[in-house]
């Protein structure tokens, strides 16, 4: 579940937070839902907004709708299970689907359920997955012999379905001083995951020791109704009825519901 937690962390810990809208039904129901590509699971948050963080967590029902199959919300995860949950203000729930097959870019899905004060729903078709043009699958370079940072050219191409391209470097391994290779947090080397451009090319930094390191890449392409909840949240606070419309719609019920497309993997070698 690595991409699924990467995928939601995206811009930071603010990613998941829920603006408060401006009704104080307590029974109002904020929904977050995220598909990432290459997923065989799905995952749902929910919260009411309007009450205390010790007070009951929302009672919904939700199931998701893929070709020719229909998945319930049946699983009640710990809210550690759903990444950055700690950061809703109200009482939340973790919900699970295992899914029969594995989520894919260009395909489209549904969301349906029921909260308390009424059905919310929505449709959506995952992002195609963005072309990594360069590196290639395999990437040597030599360590430069100028320390500490390396630039790294990504060439790429991204369909208009994506509003927001992340980087996210992953299994790196060093060489240490006795020869020994130990992985290292991805952290080390400048970033786990990052935003870039949408534009055809980024140079990324690479932070090295000058010890021979191993690691790879690959880009998330995140649909455009995530990327305008984020860019709409912090604008109007509280936000009010009506309700933007982020992948969900429904009868006391807001949210985001979107898809992730993830590309291959180039691995990279500085020797």
């Amino acid at each position: 579940m690595r991409t699924l937690a990467v995928a939601l962390l995206l811009l930071g810990s603010s990613a998941c937070k829920i603006t408060r809208p401006f009704d104080p039904d307590p029974d109002v129901v904020a929904i977050g839902v995220l598909l990432v590509a290459g997923e065989d699971e799905a995952r749902l948050l929910a919260m009411h907004p309007h009450r205390e963080r010790g007070e009951a967590a929302p009672k919904i029902t939700a199931e998701l709708v893929g070709p020719g199959w229909r998945v319930a919300f049946s699983d009640t995860l710990p809210l550690e299970a759903c990444t950055a949950a700690e950061e809703w203000t109200g009482p939340t729930t973790c919900l699970r689907a295992a899914l029969p097959a594995t989520i894919r870019g260009n395909v489209q899905y549904s969301l349906r359920g029921r909260a308390p004060l009424g059905s919310f729903g929505g449709r959506i078709t995952v992002p195609a997955p963005p072309h990594l043009i360069a590196p290639p699958d395999t990437l040597r370079l030599t360590i430069p012999s100028h320390p500490e940072l390396l630039g790294l050219v990504l060439r790429h191409e991204v369909g208009l379905d994506v509003g927001t391209l992340l980087v996210e470097l992953l299994d790196a391994f060093e060489t240490q001083e006795d020869g020994s290779v130990a992985e290292i947090p991805a952290e080390r080397m400048g970033f786990s995951v990052k935003s870039i451009e949408l534009r055809e090319s980024n140079v990324v930094s690479i932070r090295h020791r000058g010890r021979p390191v191993r690691f790879s890449l690959r880009l998330h392409g995140l649909g455009w109704r995530y990327t305008t909840f984020m860019r709409h949240r912090g604008r109007t606070d509280p936000l009010v009825r009506p309700w933007p419309n982020f992948g969900i719609d429904g009868e006391g019920a807001y949210g985001y519901f979107d898809g992730v497309g993830i590309s291959r993997r180039a691995h990279i070698f500085l020797e």
